[in-house]
């Protein structure tokens, strides 16, 4: 497909409803594992040639779901804070409830 557009960009998508909450509460909770997320979706990306990431996590925040309640203020800075790996390597299309 690459071939016959060359401008495609490739995501894969991980989460969803049925993904749950508390894995990526946790993610985000500690500087660490949001390190540790980030350099491995930028390895995966880059040993599969995909182009980026579709985070689709529903929804930050939901404590009957196992989150946090403080889920979009920490998300919304880890995102900031790895803006510019991110922006570096890949597309990133945040989908964010």
């Amino acid at each position: 497909m690459r071939e016959s557009n060359p401008d495609l960009k490739v995501l894969i998508a991980i989460g969803g409803w049925s993904e749950g909450v508390k894995k990526y509460s946790d993610m985000v909770s500690y500087g660490a594992s949001r390190r540790i997320f980030v350099e491995s979706v930028v390895e995966f990306l880059k040993l599969h040639s995909f182009d980026g990431l579709d985070l689709d996590w529903e929804y930050p925040g939901d404590t009957e779901r196992g989150g946090k309640s403080t889920d979009r203020q920490v998300y919304s800075q880890y995102l900031f804070c790895h803006t510019i790996i991110i922006q570096n390597f890949i597309v990133l299309k945040v989908n964010f409830c």
